[in-house]
């Protein structure tokens, strides 16, 4: 896991940047 594959999978949701997304890439980071 060197490079997050939300933002390759899911291009449209970061470019939305809805709060589900920004929530998801939050908890993704602290995570991993």
């Amino acid at each position: 896991a060197s490079s997050p594959p939300t933002i390759a999978k899911f291009p449209w949701l970061f470019g939305h940047a809805t709060p589900i997304s920004q929530l998801f890439f939050l908890l993704y980071v602290r995570v991993f």
